[in-house]
């Protein structure tokens, strides 16, 4: 089965007031994040190839996942975000409201690599990023890291239990 998951626009989306939003936002990361009520806070770690460990956000909410990184201003290095499906699929990915550029892999049922995207950059909206195979996850990370972690297709990283 092929599903493709476009992002919508988010105008159409109710919004917060500033204080209301700083409120919703204190104390999570990453830093100046928009819209953090629909990912999930329970802290997660995954283990990659070479054993590093890194913070993931969730992004398990049509909301959450629709919502992404856009207009998030810092990304550390040790965190990402973990996209996640129900079921495997082609899940199309841009870059609007991005304001850094993103690694972006895409991970079969069992953390398999099975498509990578380095450096997508903001300039890159409206182009769809499309693996070439069906992923159950996503995962964005700032770029460098798929270099930085010598991350290649065939490779597995360890997921928690979502």
């Amino acid at each position: 089965m092929v599903i493709f998951f476009w992002p919508f626009d988010f105008s159409k989306l109710p919004t917060t007031s500033e204080s209301e939003n700083e409120k919703l936002t204190q104390g999570k990361t990453p830093e100046n994040f928009s819209g953090s009520q629909s990912f999930s806070e329970n802290k997660k770690l995954a283990i990659l190839p070479n054993g590093q460990k890194i913070s993931l956000l969730l992004a398990e909410t049509p909301l959450a996942r629709a919502r992404g990184l856009s207009d998030t201003k810092v990304l550390p290095e040790d965190q990402a975000m973990l996209f996640v499906f129900q079921e495997a699929g082609i899940y199309a990915f841009w870059m609007k409201d991005m304001l850094f550029a993103i690694d972006i892999i895409w991970l079969d049922e069992f953390g398999e690599i099975v498509f990578v995207v380095e450096n997508a950059t903001p300039e890159s909206y409206p182009k769809n990023f499309l693996p070439d195979k069906p992923a159950r996850f996503v995962l964005e990370a700032t770029t460098g890291f798929v270099s930085k972690n010598s991350l290649k297709v065939g490779e597995r990283i360890v997921l928690p239990e979502i």
